[in-house]
């Protein structure tokens, strides 16, 4: 039998983009098939992001780079 990609443990990247670049590096982690994972992604001090800004974040596969899942979103600022 083989198994398929989807339930088997993935190597996955995210990114934070603005206008296709990259406001961070990337965030590198392992997903197993039926789990869900909450990740804190701190930016850097000046990566130039501001409140309303249009961002889109990518899911892609570390080892094949399929892009895996695109979202749009708007910036927000949170202080703390």
């Amino acid at each position: 039998m083989v198994a398929s990609t989807t339930d088997q443990p993935r190597q996955i990247t995210l990114a934070l983009e603005v206008a296709g670049q990259p406001v961070a590096p990337p965030l590198s982690c392992v997903v197993e098939p039926a789990g869900a994972i909450e990740q804190t992604i701190l930016l850097p001090q000046g990566c130039g992001l501001e409140a309303g800004q249009r961002i889109r974040w990518v899911l892609r596969d570390a080892v094949t780079g399929e892009v895996l899942v695109e979202q749009d979103a708007v910036s927000q600022v949170d202080l703390w």
